[in-house]
């Protein structure tokens, strides 16, 4: 009876929610998973050829840091791509495999990365390789990393003076405003021989480089391939970085999680774990260009052995080595560098203007279970999981409050408020952009339910996991953003149009229609648990 009554539900709710019970829930794909998880194949990770360990001053050592073996204990980018690439079926669409959520797309990328744009040479004194990936969709990007790579310190402080040092990075409007390090030729250096091809073709142009850190290499990078004085490395950095340039926004919780998807995707491409450190090389301060609440998911994900640094830091240390007399060619040298894509242009931007077909997208369940487990918030489960589920009794509503474009808002939560709690339902209201970015995930992650009007506060719904639901209001179409962030987990998304509801304007009518789904949704949640024993991602 209990099963026909979900099924008509299920019927009644057609067209208006995306819901999907994931591969997690059928105990066979359950215990392939823990097989690969604990004897799996590995997806290579293209290693690129490095010159062999010279005696020179070494910044930022890892025996300054942690153990070595708590780097070690920490899983990598990779094995999390590796874990939910497994679960790709047949069902799982082929687009969505070749281009930013499978598998397929990083081998992709590692493939074209065999053929470097600037080959290293033998015998070469530094051994620089450069190796770039191009790809066009609406935006040509270059996805680059070098390694053996000088930095010309005086170039390098010729540049600096270009970019401001303000102690934030809030406009005059308020906004977000970017201080972007312009880049001047012969500031990177290497003894490598620079062809530019990538894919077949040559990509060495400017037209092919979008913004970000691949700008900056483009308008830096110089091959000393042949010339009589080369680079003279004060000090190297032999760990992994990741070099942030031109970030998008900190301000607001899309574009600041389009900045830690690109993050995501090169630690994955690299292989990349918790050795690696951001190198934030924007104007003004860590804080202020990554984002105070946000500036835990750098440091804790990104960069643990390491805080975030700005490169400026950096040079500042490599030159009081040389005791303020720099020898000719005086560099900071790079044993492995990634360069950043600009945030705008991101997997989670790409399918905005139409519903996702990537359900339970490998790469957004991967990239959200990394940061939970980075931040250590995976633990964190709605309550009503914990114990036997009765009804709905214990269940947690959470609605993202939005200061404009919500008319209706104080009605719709002083319904859900007064009326939910009667089946036991606790109703809470946030104003997310106030708490740090960790008790935003925290406060989802102990959710059944996520809802309010459209805004960042839903893209939040990717750090939810199955069987949770998320419910948007729309007052005006801005975007399928949202939506695809709860398909790709695999949630049920159910979204209300302001303008499809009969009689919208009048009073009680839309907040009847939101407390209808909301009820509808978390039934079909409690259903749900009943036989399929949820753990998280």
């Amino acid at each position: 009876m209990a099963s026909q009554q979900a099924g008509r539900r299920a019927r009644h709710h057609k067209g208006r929610s995306s819901f999907m019970l994931p591969p997690a829930c059928l105990l066979g794909l359950a215990l392939l998973m823990t097989a690969l998880v604990l004897f799996g194949t590995t997806l290579k990770s293209h290693v690129l050829v490095t010159a062999d360990l010279r005696p020179h001053d070494v910044l930022w050592n890892l025996a300054q840091h942690r153990p070595r073996q708590q780097e070690e204990a920490r899983r990598r980018a990779i094995d999390y791509v590796q874990q939910y690439g497994a679960l790709e079926g047949r069902e799982y669409p082929r687009e969505c495999q070749d281009l930013y959520h499978g598998v397929a797309y990083f081998a992709h990328v590692q493939a074209s990365w065999q053929q470097p744009v600037c080959e290293p040479q033998a015998g070469a004194a530094l051994g620089t390789s450069l190796r770039c990936h191009y790809q066009f969709d609406k935006y040509s990007e270059m996805h680059c990393t070098a390694t053996n790579l000088a930095l010309d310190i005086r170039k390098f402080e010729e540049e600096d003076v270009l970019v401001p040092r303000e102690t934030n990075n809030t406009g005059p409007t308020g906004l977000f405003e970017e201080h972007p390090r312009p880049g001047l030729k012969g500031e990177l250096l290497g003894d490598c021989k620079l062809s530019g091809v990538s894919g077949g073709a040559n990509r060495w142009q400017e037209s092919d480089f979008g913004k970000g850190g691949q700008r900056w290499l483009f308008n830096s990078f110089q091959s000393t391939l042949g010339d009589a004085q080369q680079p003279h490395c004060l000090a190297w950095v032999e760990h992994p970085v990741y070099f942030l340039n031109d970030k998008y926004d900190s301000f607001n919780l899309w574009h600041a999680l389009e900045d830690v998807s690109h993050a995501f995707e090169a630690y994955v491409l690299k292989g990349w774990g918790a050795e690696a450190q951001v190198v934030v090389m924007d104007g003004g301060t860590v804080a202020s260009v990554l984002g105070p609440p946000y500036l835990p998911v750098w440091r804790k994900v990104f960069s643990p052995l390491r805080p975030p640094v700005l490169l400026r830091q950096m040079v500042a240390e490599a030159r009081a080595r040389a005791g303020g007399n720099l020898p000719p060619q005086a560099a900071l040298c790079f044993r492995d560098a990634f360069f950043s894509v600009h945030g705008g242009i991101s997997a989670l931007s790409r399918s905005g203007s139409g519903p996702t077909p990537c359900v339970n997208s490998t790469f957004i369940r991967a990239m959200s279970h990394f940061i939970t487990d980075g931040l250590g918030v995976t633990g964190v489960r709605p309550a009503s999981r914990d114990a036997s589920q009765v009804g709905l009794a214990g269940m947690r509503v959470v609605w993202g409050l939005r200061k404009n474009r919500a008319d209706r808002q104080d009605e719709i939560l002083d319904l859900l408020r007064r009326e939910l709690p009667k089946q036991g339902i606790e109703v809470v209201a946030l104003d997310f952009g106030k708490l740090p970015l960790e008790e935003q995930i925290r406060q989802v992650r102990s959710a059944d339910l996520l809802a309010g009007y459209h805004g960042a506060a839903l893209t939040l719904s990717t750090f939810m996991d199955y069987p949770a639901a998320m419910i948007e209001v729309e007052q005006e179409w801005l975007c399928t953003c949202n939506g695809n962030c709860a398909r790709w987990k695999g949630l049920d998304y159910r979204l209300i149009k302001v303008q499809d509801v009969p009689d919208s304007s009048m009073p009680g009518v839309l907040a009847t229609r939101v407390l209808e789904e909301a009820v509808a949704a978390l039934r079909v949640q409690a259903y749900a648990a009943s036989f399929c024993t949820v753990h998280g991602e």
